[in-house]
């Protein structure tokens, strides 16, 4: 059974989401899966973010409409893209390099004849229709290779430094980092290590492997996304340290 599946930044507007909703209800028979409705508008990094942890927890074929940064004046396509055997109906808007980290893809540019103030009803979900139904992703218009680039923001290394970036803040205050646990063992080498948000202070020396930790404390672990993530136990780490999604910086020192 072919799966729709919808990430939208309408925070469950009744009109955004009915519509759409309604739509696919009346002209598709498969399964519907939401599951988000809150990706903020305004962010295409943290948009990103939560799209490619999530779209793979679907069966392969899925189909994947983006609903979000669809309006903006800029825009001169919509893409349907073949990736890591799913398929993504989204606006030319950036999010392609960000959801696939530049990964091969196929990308096919969908007609469509008048600018539309709700691309997801008029343009997108008719073609996640067709796709649902079986047509082939080749048909739905011709394969493009020019498209709106964005560079993925990426840890780094330098010297005995890991610089990274706060790229999410979940609704516990969190600080979800891009340093992920395979970019960290690679550069630690069996060193001893110490970690901080901002400024060198509240510092950790330590990743553990839970929350578990006094309240008030500060705390490290691996997520289960395998990122590390920075956290104050019963606190708001966000809040405490004023900690921004793409901006606050995130240092891990390596040393003997």
């Amino acid at each position: 059974m072919p799966i729709i599946n919808l990430f939208t930044d309408y925070r469950n507007d009744p009109l955004y989401t009915g519509a759409i909703l309604s739509q696919l209800r009346q002209s598709f028979d498969g399964k519907i899966v939401e599951t988000t409705h809150f990706l903020p508008y305004d962010n295409l990094l943290t948009s990103s973010f939560i799209i490619k942890n999530l779209y793979s927890k679907l069966p392969k074929g899925t189909i994947h409409l983006i609903c979000t940064n669809t309006s903006n004046v800029r825009i001169s396509q919509y893409l349907a893209m073949e990736y890591d055997e799913h398929y993504f109906l989204l606006a030319d808007n950036g999010l392609v390099d960000l959801i696939t980290d530049q990964k091969p893809k196929k990308l096919y540019s969908l007609p469509f004849k008048d600018i539309s103030s709700f691309a997801e009803l008029d343009i997108l979900l008719p073609n996640a229709i067709k796709l649902a139904h079986g047509e082939k992703i080749e048909n739905l218009g011709p394969q493009v290779f020019e498209y709106k680039k964005m560079i993925p923001r990426n840890p780094v290394f330098l010297g005995n430094k890991i610089e990274g970036t706060v790229i999410y803040i979940d609704s516990y205050g969190n600080a979800i980092t891009n340093i992920s646990r395979q970019f960290f063992e690679k550069y630690r080498q069996g060193r001893n290590y110490k970690i901080w948000l901002r400024l060198p202070m509240n510092i950790l020396h330590k990743i553990n492997e839970t929350y578990k930790a006094s309240p008030g404390e500060f705390n490290a672990i691996f997520n289960s996304f395998g990122l590390l993530e920075l956290s104050v136990i019963y606190g708001n780490v966000a809040q405490m340290l004023q900690v921004k999604e793409n901006e606050t910086e995130v240092v891990v020192e390596f040393y003997k």
